[in-house]
């Protein structure tokens, strides 16, 4: 409602009074009276009530579409400076908010790979690492560049000329080098404020005091801009800071990726679901696991929080890439959950995955017992819930077999296990010993 342009922007700063108002008011009641008691409302009235939350929110993630192509993850409110006036402005291009748009399920096909295009012509890319910044790299003023009023500025507030003129440094200090500062005790818009306060009560500086006061107190956010202040975000070279990629976030963008691939499956769109399964491994060449040591910085197989522009990997241990990592791997080998049964749908399953020569696989049962497979050239093996899924290229169709610990078999003609077997798989009962996937060889298209 409030990014309409038929809003005046007095208009806007009413509602957003009058909400703030309501739930001020709602919140105080509660704190005196507590809540009133329960009411029950039907299922239909909460599935309105969805659809409608979620038309507003698709709104609000159109509305903040990018001229190229990203969207604005942060926007800014100001108030003023006419009474009750409202206005939005945005900070700069967010990694973050990518990924929330392409998880977010608002976009179609179309512009979900528009998107990911856009994100690897954007600022976020670098090319060095073949991945994503968190923010644009950008350079920060030096120390003795910040806290500088423009002449231009000051020649337009009148109450400042009068000061400097004769010598008050109450609000402003000129420095050796002839540049005009706000004085170093305001370190806030409070200790402003309280400047302000006890000029007023001269009679000499009353009058423009009044006359300036709003105007001396946004030239203060003017010099400062502390609304868009983020944090070591904007202000540090290392962790989440100025040129760092952020792994984790990374990760979560192949998640996104990944989703979409199978929203295109789902909707039998195979072009687009190689259009987007391209940009997936696009993504996937920039992680750890597509690098070498060298480029990396550090061993690939292991996880770290972030790596700066000056150095390698940085901070290791087991960050939030981990989780991100296991459910795309997952999505790789074309394990999926859908109705309480596991499909098998290895669309993104690349060739140089299967083995070229027979070898003994090791892994651990649900008593924690170490066992071995032996598996043919042409396999790979893995395990859900600790049992051992073993795949088989080949030249005929789809065939599962599920193998059970007291010896007996069944095989199926299809891509999933039904529910009652999907149950005793996650339910881990110890009943189902082993699974066999047969793949056609033609499923495979990835190198």
């Amino acid at each position: 409602l409030l990014s309409q342009p038929t809003i005046p922007d007095a208009d806007r700063g009413r509602i957003l009074r009058d909400l703030g108002q309501a739930f001020s008011d709602y919140r105080l009641k509660v704190y005196e009276d507590g809540f009133t008691g329960k009411h029950t409302i039907g299922g239909n009235e909460l599935v309105e009530f969805f659809d409608l939350a979620i038309d507003y929110f698709d709104h609000a993630i159109r509305a903040n579409r990018r001229e190229d192509g990203l969207y604005h993850a942060y926007n800014l409110l100001a108030f003023g400076p006419q009474k009750d006036a409202a206005s939005i402005s945005y900070l700069y291009e967010m990694l973050e908010g990518q990924v929330a748009v392409l998880s977010s399920g608002a976009l179609d096909l179309g512009q979900a790979a528009e998107l990911i295009q856009s994100m690897f012509d954007s600022k976020l890319y670098r090319e060095d690492q073949r991945s994503f910044m968190l923010y644009p790299e950008r350079s920060l003023r030096r120390f003795l560049q910040r806290n500088i009023i423009p002449e231009r500025s000051l020649d337009a507030v009148r109450l400042l000329k009068a000061l400097i003129e004769e010598g008050d440094q109450t609000l402003v200090a000129r420095d050796e080098f002839g540049e005009y500062r706000f004085h170093h005790s305001i370190q806030r818009k409070a200790d402003l404020e309280t400047q302000l306060d006890r000029l007023e009560q001269h009679d000499h500086w009353a009058q423009l005091v009044a006359d300036d006061r709003e105007q001396v107190i946004d030239l203060f956010e003017e010099v400062f801009s502390h609304k868009t202040y983020t944090g070591r975000s904007g202000t540090m070279y290392g962790y989440e800071g100025l040129g760092c990629i952020y792994w984790h976030m990374v990760s979560k963008l192949l998640l996104a990726v990944q989703e979409n691939v199978f929203g295109a499956i789902e909707q039998q769109s195979k072009v687009m679901a190689e259009a987007l399964a391209y940009s997936y491994y696009l993504v996937r060449g920039g992680l750890s696991s597509d690098k070498t040591p060298q480029e990396y910085g550090a061993f690939p197989t292991d996880p770290y929080s972030h790596t700066t522009r000056h150095s390698g990997a940085q901070q290791p241990g087991m960050t939030g890439q981990v989780k991100e990592e296991i459910l795309t791997r997952q999505g790789e080998m074309g394990i999926r959950v859908r109705n309480g049964e596991v499909q098998f749908q290895p669309f993104l399953l690349r060739r140089r995955e299967f083995l070229n020569d027979a070898m003994t696989f090791t892994y651990f049962d649900i008593d924690g017992e170490e066992k071995t497979a032996e598996l043919p050239d042409k396999s790979l093996a893995f395990t859900v819930c600790q049992v051992p899924f073993v795949y088989q290229l080949v030249d005929s169709s789809f065939k599962v077999r599920v193998s059970f610990a007291d010896g007996t078999s069944e095989s199926f003609d299809q891509q999933f296990l039904s529910q009652s077997l999907s149950q005793k798989l996650f339910q881990r009962t110890g009943e189902i010993a082993r699974v066999d996937v047969n793949i056609p060889r033609k499923r495979v298209a990835f190198a």
